[in-house]
């Protein structure tokens, strides 16, 4: 609740802020319109903006308090088919949860930074989209990250559970011992199958809960293995040791395919940032002419429109290089 109270009074005093500017703002223009300045023109006293701004920091700070937890349940909606995947790789779901506040008031300030302060309508709205539909693509990247550290780390895992039970451990012993040599995030769930197995459950059994959970290719393969190693019988050693010869060359092929595509987004993403670059380039050269884009509405639709295309080209450029093996 502390917490709470902190972001409020810090979202009301940036409000406060930004009514200062504009009633500052206003006041010049007031002044600069003013035809007979020699008659003594007194500006607005202290109280007039004092009194104002007050109401506007309590106001604000109520609506924090009061519309925080409508927000988590409007902003949890908009990536709850990510949600899942995010806690089956045990990634902090309250954290996700603090950020998506942090989007609600991007997009706020975006629309009243481009579309008020800037008188920009057009450019604002199409600001509020960009970052309405942010937070998929770096959930999406986020988690192709955590998938992409379990999988390396699992290659050497396997290798360790095979040599540890060729030295004559079990393979409960193996993997509480791998565990404790592994980084995060794989160690935590071998130590759950560990812990899993210490509850009562068989190891097959935890290794099953695990790679459902996971739903990650290279576990899938391992723990299959495993499972059928176990209950078919055999040199459980030799088994893990050709099943991370397998897992190498599946991390070999994944790589390779991660190299070969990897030079066309970082094409995509610098062809992307050409137009940015071009409108501010402009900009400092021709700022008369360029200013017809700004000030006017045909202008502010043209750049919407561009910005539409290169949004919409990224996407098509990123789907293209997105291949499975």
């Amino acid at each position: 609740m502390i917490k709470r109270c902190l972001k409020a009074a810090l979202t009301g005093i940036s409000a406060s802020l930004i009514f200062w500017t504009l009633m500052g703002q206003a006041w010049s223009q007031e002044t600069a319109s003013t035809v007979d300045q020699t008659v003594g023109y007194q500006p607005p006293s202290f109280l007039v903006y004092l009194l104002p701004s007050l109401l506007v920091l309590a106001t604000v700070m109520m609506t924090s308090l009061w519309l925080g937890p409508a927000w988590d349940i409007i902003a949890q909606r908009h990536i709850k088919d990510i949600l899942p995947r995010l806690n089956a790789l045990g990634m902090d779901e309250e954290s996700v949860s603090g950020w998506m506040r942090w989007w609600g008031i991007a997009m706020f300030g975006a629309f009243l930074l481009f579309g008020v302060i800037f008188q920009m309508i057009p450019v604002g709205l199409g600001m509020v989209f960009v970052i309405f539909v942010s937070p998929r693509f770096i959930l999406d990247w986020l988690i192709e990250i955590r998938q992409t550290k379990l999988r390396d780390q699992l290659v050497r895992a396997s290798m360790g559970v095979a040599n540890s039970c060729r030295a004559g451990l079990s393979l409960a012993q193996a993997f509480e011992k791998v565990a404790a040599e592994t980084p995060y995030p794989l160690s935590n769930e071998l130590i759950r199958i560990v812990r899993y197995y210490k509850g009562g459950s068989r190891i097959q059994e935890a290794l099953r809960e695990v790679q459902k959970r996971l739903n990650l290719e290279s576990f899938t393969v391992f723990s299959s293995s495993v499972i059928v190693s176990l209950e078919q019988g055999g040199n459980i050693a030799t088994a893990l040791e050709e099943i991370s010869k397998g897992l190498q060359e599946m991390q070999r092929l994944e790589r390779k395919l991660e190299s070969d595509t990897a030079s066309g987004r970082m094409l995509a993403i610098i062809l992307s940032s050409f137009p940015i670059f071009f409108l501010g380039l402009f900009t400092v050269l021709d700022p008369a002419s360029m200013n017809l884009l700004y000030s006017t509405l045909i202008g502010n639709l043209v750049l919407v429109v561009v910005g539409g295309i290169v949004f919409v080209s990224f996407k098509w450029c990123m789907a293209i290089l997105d291949v499975d093996l």
